[in-house]
Order: structure tokens, then C-alpha cells, then sequence
């Protein structure tokens, strides 16, 4: 077996922006928010709906040969279980505010990581030494003043270099 190329530090970065996706983030509450909200849904149909539906049409009282006597003997009008419903809600509530403080600092984290990457990129501005006016960090004349200016970039260097009699006339 050979061995990988592939550095666990680049398959755990490449792991993060796939988990962190807005989209990922999105699909996980919608599934856990589902389930939670299926438990509110199946909590009211049994004790709340069904008990109005077993009255209406009651299960029959089965005997030893397994015929029905005494089909409206046993009726119990509205036998109905709010506190089981409740206790569902509630725990819908729940989970809902677990899931919205774990998506607000996943939020958070990826908007801090992100300030840390914007605060370490290269400045893109600079201030003119004579005029304090802001110009682009690759300007090699100032916008407001005109004056002329070093290059900051060791790769920047002037495109076209003029002769140092006709630079010296410009001035």
C-alpha cells in the first residue's frame, strides 16, 4: 500500500469548509427541527384527534369467540390527553432553542475566522506622504496632488520607464 500525499491539516481544513457550508448548516436544522416538530404532530393526532375519532366510531368490546357485545358499553367521551400534547410542545421549544444558540455561534466562529483572514491580507491603501490623501497601494502618482511616488511592491515597477532628462523636465 503507498503511502498518501494528502496531509491530515489540509483534510481536516477541506472537512471544516464543507461541514460550515451555510447550505450543510441549513439541511441539519431543517432535519433536526423536522424531527422535533414530528413529535408535536404525532403527539396531537394520538391525544388530541383520536380520542374525538374513537368517539365517533368506538372499538368494539370482543368476547371469547371474538364477536362484539356491548359495542357502546364502554364509550368514554373525550378522552383527551393535553398535558402529553403540552409536553411535546414543550419539548419542541426546546430543542428549537438548542439548535438556534448552536447555529448563532457556528455564526459567530465563521464570522470571527473570517475578520482573522480579512485582518491579515495585505492593506490595499496607502497614504500619500505629501498630501495625507488615501491612494491605492500600488499607485505610483498620487490622484490629488500629483506627486510622484515610490513604489511600495517590490514587484511593481513602472510599465513604461522614461529617460532621466525627460522625468526631470515633467517635474
Amino acid at each position: 500500500m503507498a503511502a498518501s500525499n494528502v496531509k491530515v491539516g489540509s483534510l481536516w481544513a477541506e472537512f471544516k469548509e464543507f461541514a460550515f457550508k451555510g447550505n450543510m448548516i441549513d439541511l441539519a436544522v431543517g432535519v433536526v427541527i423536522g424531527l422535533a416538530f414530528k413529535d408535536v404532530v404525532d403527539a396531537i393526532v394520538a391525544n388530541l384527534i383520536m380520542p374525538i375519532v374513537s368517539w365517533v366510531q368506538p372499538k368494539p368490546t370482543l368476547d371469547a369467540n371474538g364477536k362484539a357485545i356491548a359495542v357502546y358499553q364502554n364509550w368514554e367521551i373525550f378522552r383527551i390527553k393535553y398535558g402529553l400534547v403540552m409536553s411535546a410542545f414543550i419539548n419542541f421549544l426546546i430543542v428549537a432553542a438548542a439548535v438556534f444558540m448552536l447555529v448563532k455561534l457556528i455564526k459567530l466562529a465563521t464570522v470571527k475566522s473570517g475578520r482573522a483572514a480579512a485582518a491579515t491580507a495585505a492593506p490595499s491603501t496607502r497614504e500619500c506622504p505629501r498630501c495625507l490623501s488615501t491612494i491605492p497601494i500600488r499607485a505610483t502618482r498620487c490622484a490629488h496632488c500629483t506627486a510622484d511616488l515610490p513604489p511600495t511592491l517590490p514587484e511593481q515597477t513602472p510599465v513604461i520607464a522614461l529617460p532621466t532628462d525627460v522625468a526631470a523636465t515633467v517635474r
